[in-house]
């Protein structure tokens, strides 16, 4: 009978001693697109490098989810399905609008920084306020656009200009005094050749691209108007998520910039050049833009 009960202490000593498991915790980032397999692609070397460091954190396996609308993104985050999203600030402010994300950092894509909008007129129109442009029609790329919709369309609105989707060219536009007309050209080279051909009046696309424009094609064409600038992309977490978790998805991305393997995995991400803090001028402009979305039921 001693023998058993010290057979039992011994075993119950191994026992205490045996490490505790912890499972680890998924964590699934969101991305809008409607190209499925190259999304997964595009994000791989970012999955894959997060997989690595954030092991030791019980954090993983680290997965991509997809979705076809900000909308459905929302939803997505709001049931728990999507930890955190990466997007550019259109979609970026909608979602957090919607699922109470917070926008926490920004993303260097393609090794941008920040970008702004600019409307542009044929240099020989007789244009050169937004205000000129009351009655007239302008193009934008497409609803999802940051640059070439999103804040062109916020910098008319914020003139006193509302703007009104026409569904087509064909489509008489309206003319009232404070109204501007909008379509969509799916392109800005479309959105450009429109302006050219006086099709409409205005466009907008962001500055990078305008400045890249053939030198034949922008001296045919004068900016009237500037947005102010916003980070290229942004690193949004849903609300409820644990902030050990936060902090740890965060510390990864934020150091990724210093080490080889950080490097290589941001450069093949898009030719991303880092992930950073969001400084406290763009927080203002994003805050700002908030706030028109509330005022304007969506713009």
């Amino acid at each position: 009978m001693i023998y058993f009960t010290q057979l039992c202490k011994v075993a119950l000593s191994a026992l205490l001693l045996l490490p505790i498991t912890v499972d680890a915790e998924p964590l699934h980032i969101g991305s809008i697109t409607n190209e499925y397999v190259a999304e997964i692609k595009k994000f791989k070397p970012l999955t894959e490098y997060l997989r690595t460091q954030l092991s030791s954190q019980n954090i993983g396996p680290i997965t991509l989810v997809i979705s076809n609308s900000m909308e459905d993104m929302a939803d997505k985050i709001r049931s728990g399905e999507v930890d955190l999203f990466i997007d550019s600030p259109y979609p970026s402010i909608v979602v957090s609008q919607h699922a109470g994300a917070e926008m926490r950092l920004r993303r260097w894509k393609k090794g941008v920084e920040s970008y702004h909008s600019v409307i542009f007129v044929r240099k020989e129109s007789p244009f050169s306020t937004l205000d000129d442009l009351k009655g007239q029609r302008i193009a934008f790329e497409e609803p999802f656009s940051t640059a070439s919709y999103f804040l062109g369309k916020v910098e008319l609105i914020k003139q006193g200009i509302k703007p009104v989707a026409l569904p087509n060219r064909a489509h008489p536009h309206n003319t009232a005094p404070n109204q501007i007309s909008y379509l969509f050209s799916g392109e800005d080279s479309t959105t450009i050749t429109w302006v050219l051909r006086k099709r409409v009046e205005a466009g907008a696309i962001n500055q990078q691209k305008f400045n890249k424009l053939k030198p034949k094609i922008r001296n045919q064409l004068k900016i009237i108007h500037h947005s102010p600038s916003v980070p290229r992309h942004i690193v949004s977490f849903r609300a409820n998520l644990p902030q050990q978790t936060v902090d740890a998805v965060s510390k990864a991305l934020l150091t990724m910039e210093q080490s080889e393997a950080g490097r290589a995995a941001l450069q093949a991400f898009e030719r991303t050049r880092k992930f950073g803090t969001i400084p406290a001028a763009f927080q203002d402009n994003l805050q700002q833009l908030k706030e028109i979305i509330k005022q304007t039921d969506s713009p």
